[in-house]
């Protein structure tokens, strides 16, 4: 399978608890920039 990257992310919200996961492998593996744009494109936002 070759080289891989899982990169995790836990966060905490008042009573809860939110855990991000992407594991990548082959190609394009060694790009964590695609990584934080993933996660940067989830917000915890208050309830309307």
């Amino acid at each position: 399978m070759g080289a891989g990257r899982m990169v995790a992310r836990v966060l905490v919200a008042d009573n809860r608890v939110y855990t991000l996961i992407v594991v990548k492998t082959g190609q394009g593996a060694g790009n964590p920039e695609q990584t934080e744009q993933f996660f940067d494109s989830f917000a915890l936002t208050p309830k309307k």
